[in-house]
């Protein structure tokens, strides 16, 4: 009697259920680091979600970081000494620093400047029937390739390490016809309590050692690659890399092929393909496919239906986790006769989807049944956050938030749709600037990120005077004008001020003036003001002028804030 063979489980998600604290590096006197900044060439914005890999002086990788979203980062060092920094982005070139001397205790501070240009695989030349190559040489389409899937791993491995979110998980178990087309049976459930990851893989030597499918007891486990174990010096000794271009649903993409490089038919191993968008290097999916299975018939008799894919997903601030995973696993059946024939009766199918993400601070970040928008409010001068902007949707979700002080707000469980996107400083509603709302269009289930960026003071008031003569040594006059009665702004009138000429030694040498239109909002602003002088500010409607307002400018208070009224409105006024 033939025995049956043994039944398929998968070990893919363990799931840990205790959450890892969050850890924050904070200098001492004693300490030694480099706090620093991304930005971009010649405009000086700042990058985020960069990776800061830092290098002591033989070239050993001693610290990683991502940039946060002022381009900002701080990283603790072994000792003093000269070091290097790499910084990487997906879809651009990597940028390494000059040396960078660090003294024995404090830290020092260091800005590097990355191109704007973005590159793409595009261009890349792919081969047919080239060879698979063990760790391609640099530059090399295949290393080029590599070399883009390797940082999204990199921030995979750095997100989940760190605990940066927390998930909640939904699972199911299929039973699947042999081709893996039709769904013969399901079983669907949540967890919903949060957990630090939502899956983790067995370590790289373990799965070189022993298999990525094994017997335990009666039943065969089935082990699938994470982040870590993609990077490991195991995984990449042992699996050679070739590039192959997407075709039909995969047309845009690059396939980045890897398989073993042995042929050991002791042990199950994988062989697969990451896929990359040409246009932007993003890596969207890993496919794998397992090989030398343990099973009555082998491969054979599993027809290349036993595999997994990996869905990757960029989340904000630039960190990836996993959002989609899944393994199919044969269940063969013999056939009858003399001879012991295996055959595939149907497929059993394990996986899961990331459907909820908070992050540390306890905010949704992702809700895999809704949309949601993740912002930050910055200066786009100094690129530093604005705490205390108001940010706000127009629409009928009446979602509004203020920035905190790192100048983020967040929006969860939205609708999919087109978005107006407002904001407003109060520092900068004083001085009469009112920026164009941004349109954003969220789909349901995606995860969104915007950066605002405001102008400073001094830029808004240059904006305010753009059409007016502004000598040096002048000053500025602005406030609203609205109706006396009603508050309505009174943007078909004109706000006039007047002052004395002084002449020397004579006294007031008659009047002068400026006239400037008033704006709809009823902003107004009177430039090129003399210093030391008494202004006398009104409105004027049709020949009638409101009381005057007297504003007095010194060369340390330049500008002043003068509201003015007329009554309009009220029924037999003025």
């Amino acid at each position: 009697m033939t025995p049956a063979p043994p039944r398929p489980v998968v070990v893919f998600a363990v799931l840990t259920l205790g959450l890892a604290p969050a850890m924050a590096w904070a200098p001492s006197a004693r300490a030694q680091g480099i706090r620093g900044q991304i930005v971009t060439e010649g405009t000086g914005a700042p990058v985020e979600g960069a990776a800061v890999v830092v290098f002591d002086g033989e070239g050993r990788r001693v610290a990683w970081r991502l940039t946060d979203e002022s381009g900002r980062y701080t990283v603790a060092l072994p000792g003093g000494g000269t070091y290097h920094l790499r910084a990487e982005r997906i879809g651009h070139a990597s940028t390494v620093s000059g040396p960078i001397v660090v003294p024995d205790r404090g830290v020092v501070p260091h800005r590097l400047e990355v191109p704007v240009e973005a590159i793409a695989l595009r261009g890349l030349t792919v081969e047919a029937g080239r060879r698979c190559e063990v760790r391609p040489g640099e530059g090399e389409a295949t290393a080029r390739a590599w070399d883009e899937a390797r940082k999204a791993l990199e921030v995979a491995r750095y997100t989940s390490a760190q605990a940066i979110y927390q998930f909640v998980v939904r699972t199911y178990q299929r039973r699947l016809d042999p081709r893996g087309r039709r769904i013969l049976d399901e079983d669907r459930s949540v967890d919903r309590r949060w957990v630090a990851q939502p899956f983790v893989a067995l370590p790289a030597d373990t799965l070189v050692r022993d298999g990525y499918v094994r017997r335990e007891g009666e039943e065969l486990a089935y082990y699938a690659p994470d982040a870590e174990v993609l990077l490991s010096d195991a995984f990449l000794d042992t699996h050679c890399l070739r590039l192959r271009r997407g075709e039909g649903e995969r047309a845009g993409y690059l396939g980045l092929e890897f398989e073993p490089v042995e042929r050991d038919a002791s042990r199950a191993d994988i062989e697969g393909v990451f896929w990359l968008e040409e246009a932007t290097a993003r890596l969207d999916r890993l496919e794998f496919r397992y090989r030398n299975l343990p099973t009555p018939g082998g491969d054979r008799a599993v027809r290349g239906r036993a595999g997994g894919h990996v869905d990757f997903e960029r989340m904000p601030g630039g960190t990836w986790i996993v959002r989609d995973w899944a393994i199919r696993m044969p269940v063969l059946e013999r056939q009858r006769g003399i001879l012991a024939v295996w055959d595939l009766a149907e497929l059993a199918e394990a996986g899961g989807t990331v459907v909820r993400v908070r992050d540390r601070q306890g905010r949704l970040v992702l809700d895999g049944l809704a949309a949601s928008l993740t912002g930050v409010v910055l200066d786009s001068l100094s690129a530093r956050p604005i705490a205390g902007a108001r940010v706000w949707l127009d629409d009928d979700t009446g979602a509004a938030a203020v920035t905190g002080p790192d100048g983020s707000f967040q929006f969860a469980g939205l609708p999919d749709g087109l978005f107006e996107v407002n904001v407003r400083v109060p520092s900068l509603d004083s001085l009469g600037f009112e920026p164009a709302p941004v349109r954003v269009r969220l789909e349901e289930g995606q995860a969104d990120t915007l950066r605002l960026r405001l102008p400073g003071r001094a830029q808004v008031l240059v904006e305010a005077c753009r059409d007016q003569a502004f000598p040096s040594g002048t000053g500025i006059i602005l406030g609203y004008a609205r109706d006396a009665d009603t508050g309505r702004p009174l943007s078909e009138a004109v706000v006039q001020g007047m002052w004395d000429i002084l002449r020397m030694n004579r006294g007031s040498g008659g009047r002068a003036g400026i006239q400037r239109p008033i704006r709809e909002s009823g902003f107004y602003a009177l430039c090129g003001i003399p210093l030391r002088r008494w202004v006398e500010v009104r409105v004027v409607l049709d020949g009638r002028e409101g009381p005057a307002r007297r504003v007095y400018l010194e060369p340390d208070h330049e500008v002043r804030y003068a509201d003015v009224a007329l009554i309009v409105d009220r029924a037999g006024g003025e």
